[in-house]
């Protein structure tokens, strides 16, 4: 079970990874309409992972037993690149090569994002809510944006 300031430390690396990987797909897009898409997102995303670093600040800390200093910092980082954007090579890949695949790609991590926020929420005081719904009605938008540049390439 994790503490909510691990849920909040994993939804800054979502975001970071979110953001590197509409990078990479901004600069590797051929279509004006994609690069001023992708680079829209990878900003979105930066302005998301700030949202969830101050979240940070006022969530507390935890002690965590670790074999050797930073085992619960590495092991979280792990977790979240295995989660939603992965920080993974196949990923940075498909956002180099573009096109369809790489936006079938994104809008599918964005419906994970907004699947890993709802259930964040639960974990949030109530006075954080409002935030959170704000966060996951952007990444709908990011998934609308998303299917109408997949649309384009038909």
């Amino acid at each position: 079970m994790f503490s909510v300031q691990e849920l909040i430390e994993i939804a800054v690396r979502i975001e970071e990874n979110g953001a590197r990987f509409y990078q990479a797909a901004a600069r590797a897009a051929v279509e004006i309409e994609a690069e001023l898409l992708f680079a829209y997102l990878a900003d979105e995303e930066e302005r998301h992972r700030e949202t969830f670093a101050a979240l940070l600040d006022g969530a507390g800390s935890e002690a965590h037993f670790e074999t050797y200093v930073g085992e619960h910092d590495a092991y979280l980082v792990a977790y979240a690149d295995n989660l939603v954007f992965a920080e993974s090579e196949a990923a940075m890949e498909l956002a180099a090569a573009g096109g369809p695949a790489a936006v079938s790609f994104a809008m599918q991590r964005e419906l994970e994002s907004i699947q890993f926020y709802q259930e964040l929420k639960k974990y949030l005081p109530e006075t954080r809510h409002a935030l959170l719904e704000t966060i996951v009605a952007e990444e709908k938008d990011h998934y609308a944006r998303l299917a109408n540049l997949k649309k384009s390439y038909r």
